[in-house]
């Protein structure tokens, strides 16, 4: 279940057909070099995240429903499909997300001796990328998965290593020598952290391990309040978990 299956306020959603014809065409027109991967969906449920050969991000307006009012449609708003070319040209890409404003964008990719989550300001104009990068974490092994707070200010972070962490973008601006605030949920017996989630509310945060563990935090002190083992050992490799919690913050 992708983190942005929550259906927007005015009540507008992507259906199944519609997500289908948009991925169909980001792998056939905008990405024509090589395979496509969609990495992010954005909480909306209208705008995605897809890379492809050449190592090009692309940022692509989903339809809404048949029937949906037109300023509900992500082209309407006045932002425009993009594409960057990632530098370097062979750079590996393994997560990216946007945050709820769409103003702040996250990738997690490969740099010089091992990995790194970089931020990027995003045009509120054209909602294209601008200014520079800045990393504001490293691990070892590649990042698993990316997700923004609801405030659009904290940023979740999974990586294969075994590292669960939020960094706060508003704690130093980009222009600061600090890197910015962070805390550690880190279990480094459970493995690597397969997924991650913060909760509607933005009080907790969700993380699932290699080992079948699912940990639950919470944003403001740090402390665990749920733990349950919820798979048997997940395998290495390619595979990849998912979660989402219910709009009402309920159920996981």
């Amino acid at each position: 279940v992708p983190e942005a299956s929550a259906v927007p306020e005015n009540g507008a959603k992507v259906t199944s057909e519609a997500r289908a014809a948009a991925v169909a065409t980001a792998t056939t027109a905008l990405h024509p070099e090589g395979p496509c991967e969609v990495l992010h969906v954005s909480a909306d449920d209208h705008w995605m995240l897809a890379v492809g050969g050449h190592a090009r991000l692309t940022s692509l307006g989903m339809p809404v429903e048949a029937g949906a009012a037109e300023e509900d449609s992500a082209l309407s708003s006045g932002l425009k499909p993009w594409t960057v070319r990632l530098v370097p040209p062979n750079i590996v890409l393994t997560a990216t997300a946007m945050s709820f404003d769409r103003t702040w964008l996250a990738t997690g990719q490969e740099i010089d001796g091992g990995f790194g989550v970089w931020l990027q300001q995003l045009d509120a104009r054209t909602g294209r990328p601008s200014g520079g990068h800045r990393l504001v974490a490293r691990c070892t092994l590649p990042v698993r998965q990316l997700t923004w707070h609801p405030t659009s200010r904290l940023l979740g972070i999974a990586t294969e290593d075994g590292k669960l962490l939020i960094c706060d973008r508003a704690a130093e601006g980009l222009d600061s020598s600090e890197k910015p605030k962070r805390r550690d949920f880190s279990l480094s017996s459970e493995g690597g952290v397969r997924a991650v989630a913060f909760d509607p509310a933005g009080d907790l945060l969700a993380g699932v391990f290699s080992s079948g563990l699912l940990a639950v935090f919470s944003v403001v002190d740090g402390g665990e309040v749920y733990r349950a083992k919820v798979a048997p050992k997940a395998s290495t490799g390619a595979d990849t978990l998912s979660m989402a919690w219910r709009p009402d913050g309920s159920c996981l």
